[in-house]
C-alpha cells in the first residue's frame, strides 16, 4: 500500500468531528509529495476561519501549482479580510491576477500592497520581503527604501544590492555595498563575496572599471581606510600588483601603520614571479627613517629576488658577478648570520662558486654554518647540500657523496633529504653506474615533490631509452661525463664531448639531449641568438620529445630577462600554456605571461 493510498484512507476513516491538526497535516503531506490537487481537494473541506491561518500559504500555493488562479484569488481576498487586512496578502492577490492574464489589476493590487504598507509601517518588512521572494524586485526596492528612509538607524543596504544585482545594475549594487561597508565594517567579508562574483582578473573587465571608478571617487570624497582597503583587494583580484603597492606605500606615509601589509603585498609579488614590484616593496620598507619592523626579513627576500634574476640572467659578466658578491656581503654584515639568512647564506656561496670562480670562499661561508651548533638541524642539511655541489665542480665525489648521503640519512621523510638523495643519484649517474641510478631513480620519482619527481622521471626516461639501444654504453657514458662537466662551468670541455657523440653516432636518440646543453652553453656565454636558434631545432624537429617544453621555456626566460624582449617572451610563455598544458613549467609560464602583458599593455 503506498503512502498516497494510506493518507486518503485516513481522511475518510475520522469522523467529521475529528477533522484537525491531522487533517492539516495529511493535506500538507500531499503537498510535499508533489499531489496538489488532492491536497487542495483536501484543504478545501478543512478550510475554515479558525483553520485559514494555518493552511493559507500551502493552499494558495497548491492552487497556483494547478492552476486554479480564480480561485487562489478569492482564497487571497478572503484571507486578505480575515488577516486584519495585512498587505502581503495583496501581494498573492496580485500574483494569481497576473497569472489569470488580469496584468492592470495585478498592478494595482502590487501598489496597494506597497502603499498600505507605508501607511502602516510595520508590514512593510513582511512586504518588502515578500515582494523580493516573488522577484517583484521593482516593488521590493520601493519597499526597502521605504524602510531605509523610514529607519536610519536600520540597514537594508544589502537587501537593496540584491535587488540591484536581480536588476543587473550592477554599478548600483556597489554603491549600496560601498555605504553598506561604510555604514558597519563587520559586513566588509560579506560585500567582497558579492563583490568576487561580479568581477575577475582582467583589469579592463567593465565591472572592474565600475567598481574602481566608484571608490576612486568616494575615497577622493571621503579618505577612508577602509576604502583604500578595498581598491587595494580588487587591485589583488586583478594581481595588478603594481598598483596595490603604490595605495600601500600612500597609506603607509599617511599614518606609517602598513608596514605588514607592505611586507606581505611584497611576498605575494614576489611568490607570482613580479620580482620588480616585490623587490620595491622590500626597499621601501628598508629605506624608511624609521627602522622597520620587517627590516632583516626583507633584506633577505630582496637578496633571494637579487639572485634569481642572476640566476636567470645566466650570466658570466665578472663586473654583475662582483657587484652582487659585494651586496650580500654587504647586506649581510648588516643583518648578521642568524638562522633566517642562512638562504641569503647559500645564495652567496652558489654565486662565489659556480660564477665567481671563489671555492675556497664558497667552502669556508657554508663551513662555518656547518660547524656551529647555534643553527637549526634543516639550515646546516642545506649549506651541507651546497657544499657537497661545490666540492662536485672540484671533482671530490667522495666527499659531495658524503655530504649528500649524511642530509638524505638524517632527513629520510622530507624533502629536503629527496633533494640530496636526487644529488647522490646524480653523481651515481655522472660516474656511469646507470642501472643502480635508475633504479634508484625509479623510487624517487614518487616524490611528492614536483620537481624531483619531474626530475627523476626525465633522468630515468634517459638512462632507459639510451641504455639498451646499442651493444655499448659508450654514448651515454660520453653524454653525463659532458653534463657533469657543464655542471662545473667547463664548457669547452662539455662541447667536445658533446660534438664526439654527434660525430660518431650520428643522429642518435641524445640528439635533441645535446642540441639543448648546446643552446644553454651559448645562452651563458652571451651568443644568445645562436642558443635561440639552437633551441628553435629541437621546437621544430623534436617536439614529441621530453624537452620540447624545456626549450620553450628556455627560449621564454632568455627573451625575458636576457635579452628584454618582452613581447617574444610573452609568446613564448603562451607558447607554453597552450602547447604543453601538463609541462613543469606552466605556473611559472602563466605568472610571468600576465606581468608581461600588464607591463606591455
Amino acid at each position: 500500500m503506498n503512502k498516497i493510498t494510506i493518507i486518503i484512507i485516513c481522511i475518510f476513516l475520522f469522523p467529521k468531528s475529528l477533522f484537525s491538526q491531522k487533517d492539516i497535516s495529511s493535506a500538507k503531506e500531499l503537498y510535499k509529495i508533489g499531489e496538489y490537487e488532492q491536497a487542495a481537494e483536501l484543504f478545501k473541506k478543512i478550510k475554515s476561519n479558525k483553520n485559514l491561518s494555518k493552511i493559507y500559504k500551502t493552499y494558495f500555493d497548491c492552487l497556483i501549482k494547478i492552476k486554479e488562479y480564480k480561485e487562489a484569488s478569492e482564497l487571497s481576498k478572503n484571507y486578505y479580510k480575515k488577516s486584519g487586512k495585512n498587505p502581503s496578502i495583496l501581494i498573492d492577490l496580485g500574483i494569481s491576477l497576473s497569472l489569470n492574464g488580469d496584468e492592470n489589476e495585478a498592478i494595482a493590487k502590487y501598489e496597494m500592497a506597497l502603499n498600505q504598507a507605508i501607511e502602516k509601517p510595520n508590514f512593510l518588512l513582511s512586504v518588502a520581503s515578500k515582494f523580493y521572494s516573488s522577484k517583484l524586485y521593482l516593488y521590493a526596492l520601493d519597499a526597502y527604501t521605504e524602510l531605509k528612509n523610514k529607519n536610519p538607524n536600520s540597514n537594508y543596504s544589502f537587501q537593496i544590492s540584491n535587488i540591484y544585482s536581480q536588476l543587473g545594475q550592477t554599478e548600483n549594487m556597489y554603491k549600496e555595498l560601498i555605504n553598506l561597508i561604510l555604514t558597519n565594517e563587520s559586513y566588509i567579508q560579506t560585500c567582497k563575496n558579492k563583490i568576487r562574483t561580479t568581477i575577475n582578473n582582467d583589469r579592463e573587465n567593465e565591472n572592474n572599471l565600475i567598481l574602481k571608478k566608484i571608490l576612486i571617487n568616494k575615497i577622493q570624497k571621503n579618505n577612508s581606510i577602509t576604502l583604500n582597503e578595498i581598491l587595494i583587494w580588487l587591485y589583488l583580484q586583478e594581481e595588478n600588483f603594481l598598483d596595490a603597492l603604490n595605495q600601500e606605500i600612500a597609506l603607509d606615509k599617511r599614518n606609517n601603520d602598513r608596514e605588514r601589509e607592505i611586507f606581505k603585498l611584497g611576498n605575494m609579488s614576489k611568490i607570482n614571479n613580479n620580482f620588480e614590484i616585490a623587490e620595491s616593496a622590500y626597499s621601501y620598507l628598508i629605506n624608511k627613517k624609521n627602522k622597520s619592523f620587517y627590516y632583516e626579513e626583507c633584506i633577505i627576500q630582496s637578496l633571494e629576488i637579487k639572485y634569481l634574476i642572476f640566476k636567470k640572467r645566466k650570466t658570466n659578466n665578472s663586473t654583475e658577478t662582483t657587484k652582487i658578491i659585494k651586496e650580500f656581503e654587504s647586506k649581510l654584515d648588516d643583518i648578521g648570520i642568524t638562522n633566517e639568512s642562512i638562504p641569503a647564506i647559500i645564495q652567496l656561496s652558489d654565486i662565489l662558486a659556480f660564477h665567481g670562480n671563489n671555492l675556497e670562499k664558497a667552502k669556508s661561508i657554508l663551513n662555518n654554518v656547518i660547524t656551529k651548533k647555534t643553527f637549526t638541524d634543516e639550515n646546516i642539511a642545506q649549506c651541507k647540500i651546497k657544499l657537497g655541489d661545490i666540492l662536485l665542480i672540484e671533482d671530490d665525489v667522495w666527499e659531495a657523496q658524503l655530504y649528500y648521503s649524511q642530509v638524505e640519512k638524517s632527513f629520510k621523510h622530507d624533502l629536503i633529504g629527496q633533494e640530496a638523495k636526487f644529488k647522490k643519484i646524480k653523481v651515481d649517474y655522472y660516474s656511469g653506474k646507470f642501472n643502480w641510478a635508475k633504479a634508484q631513480l625509479d623510487i624517487l620519482k614518487q616524490s611528492t615533490s614536483k620537481l624531483i619527481s619531474n626530475n627523476s622521471i626525465e633522468l630515468s626516461l634517459l638512462i632507459s631509452n639510451n641504455l639498451n639501444l646499442d651493444t655499448t654504453q659508450i654514448p651515454l657514458q660520453l653524454f653525463a661525463e659532458g653534463e657533469l662537466l657543464l655542471f662545473q662551468n667547463k664548457y669547452n670541455e662539455a662541447l667536445k664531448k658533446f660534438n664526439t657523440i654527434e660525430d660518431i653516432y650520428p643522429n642518435h636518440s641524445l640528439q635533441d639531449d645535446i642540441l639543448f646543453h648546446k643552446a644553454s652553453i651559448e645562452i651563458k656565454k652571451n651568443n644568445y641568438d645562436l642558443g635561440i636558434t639552437i633551441l628553435d631545432e629541437i621546437c621544430k624537429n623534436h617536439k614529441e620529445e621530453t624537452l620540447y617544453d624545456n626549450a620553450l621555456f628556455e627560449q621564454a626566460i632568455t627573451y625575458d630577462y636576457l635579452i628584454e624582449d618582452y613581447k617574444l617572451a610573452q609568446e613564448k610563455y603562451k607558447e607554453i600554456l597552450l602547447e604543453c598544458p601538463a609541462s613543469i613549467f606552466v605556473p611559472e609560464s602563466r605568472k610571468r605571461y600576465r606581468y608581461l602583458r600588464n607591463l606591455i599593455d
